[in-house]
């Protein structure tokens, strides 16, 4: 994310940032990999960390006993890495520097470092610049190692497409950047596609909280929230413009409320400060994010509060690809629902068909499950669909594969005409 012009908002981009378990997608466990490529023998290295924020890789590679010279453009980040290597008696192996990479000649000599390390910043001054200017610094048969965005399919879906088209106009296929690294006169020595979860669980979620209770603590101030707002944006991207930052301001039903603070929710997540309004006023949605964001919970809170508790029939259908997610669904409708006493089953492969019959005509109220098997229950008139008013179609980019396709669409002209999506 770029860094703001303007003294204070610079202060919040530092407040959001520092502290964060890293400055870009990532884990340790990535770091270790990559290091590991290039370093197999555990000797020590001279290593120049580009862009280093707080220095959360810095301190993972000096731990291990390497030599590190930190450079970022923020001076706030600089000074947290100072103290904090003094307090880890660190400070031997790491030197911080406050320097922009745009201007990396003014700080560092050439044919000093085994390794040029840019985890998650050299999208900044761009991939093919960063390779091409950098590689000076690099003793003879040094290394680069660097996270760079890449597209891992030909045909993203659109609205991916569209979001890191506006935040990373210059993304590439990850076969294109391979050819590049080749035409800047390297020889790639592994490449691998980070874990799912390394987006979220120590980047992009904590920094979603830290945003929420920024917000919280600088709500009415304008050129705060403007900030506040920009950083989010480059996370989430929406055309619904509401945000509901509690659960309590969602009008839901008491019982309802009670369920998700029983889960342990205590504050909606992005996704579902966005998602759940429109859900609940009958809007046709489509809702994209990562893996742990809370879009199960998402559309589980709203199937929630349409159902009529007092009415038994099938009100609700959500198609899984796989019988364990449609069987981890199912467990969250009757965690969120607990207090409502609402009914739930799961229509999956490996049931017995006879008991999915007999379940499903004693009355059910959501319904979830794999399309074969739906179908097949629709077919049979055991599950029926005249009172169904909402339908899911939980990771929809698997769902609508050709595999899934044909049995989609069938399942759709069962549907009432006037169903929500």
């Amino acid at each position: 994310m770029s860094l703001p012009s303007d003294d204070f908002a610079r202060q919040i981009f530092f407040k959001i940032h520092n502290g964060l378990p890293r400055q870009g997608p990532g884990s340790t466990q990535s770091t270790l990999r990559a290091l590991h490529s290039i370093n197999p023998s555990h000797r020590h290295l001279d290593i120049l960390d580009v862009g280093c924020g707080s220095g959360v890789t810095t301190f993972d590679l000096a731990r291990l006993g390497h030599r590190l010279i930190a450079i970022d453009n923020h001076e706030l980040f600089i000074e947290t890495v100072l103290t904090r290597a003094k307090q880890e008696y660190l400070a031997e192996r790491i030197t911080a520097v406050v320097g922009d990479m745009f201007r990396l000649p003014e700080f560092v000599a050439p044919n000093t470092f085994d390794v040029i390390w840019s985890e998650g910043s050299i999208y900044i001054i761009g991939f093919e610049r960063g390779l091409t200017e950098w590689k000076k610094f690099l003793k003879k048969d040094g290394y680069l190692v660097c996270s760079e965005l890449s597209w891992l399919t030909k045909n993203p879906p659109f609205e991916a497409h569209n979001f890191w088209s506006k935040h990373y106009p210059n993304m590439r296929s990850r076969e294109e950047n391979i050819r590049i690294i080749k035409e800047c006169g390297y020889e790639l020595i592994d490449s691998f596609v980070l874990a799912e979860d390394d987006w979220w669980n120590e980047y992009y979620g904590p920094m979603e909280q830290r945003i929420h209770e920024l917000k919280l603590k600088y709500k009415g101030h304008q050129e705060a929230e403007s900030v506040l707002n920009e950083q989010l944006n480059g996370i989430i991207e929406s055309n619904w413009t509401e945000l509901v930052d509690e659960f309590d301001q969602m009008n839901l039903r008491e019982p309802l409320l009670r369920g998700i603070y029983g889960f342990g929710f205590e504050r909606p997540s992005a996704i579902q400060q966005r998602a759940i309004k429109p859900c609940i006023l009958g809007h046709d949605v489509i809702a994209q994010a990562q893996s742990g964001t809370g879009k199960t919970a998402t559309f589980t809170i709203s199937i929630l509060q349409r159902i009529d508790v007092n009415f038994k029939d099938c009100q609700a259908l959500i198609l899984a690809p796989t019988r364990e997610l449609a069987q981890q669904i199912q467990k969250v409708v009757l965690a969120l629902g607990d207090y409502m006493s609402v009914t739930c089953h799961a229509c999956i492969g490996g049931n017995k068909v006879q008991d999915d019959i007999k379940r499903l005509e004693s009355g059910v109220q959501v319904v979830v499950g794999t399309p074969g098997r739906v179908y097949d229950m629709l077919q049979r008139r055991a599950l029926q669909s005249k009172n169904i008013k909402m339908l899911v179609l939980d990771e929809a980019d698997e769902m609508l594969k050709e595999g899934f396709k044909e049995q989609i669409y069938n399942i759709f002209m069962l549907m009432p005409e006037n169903i929500q999506v």
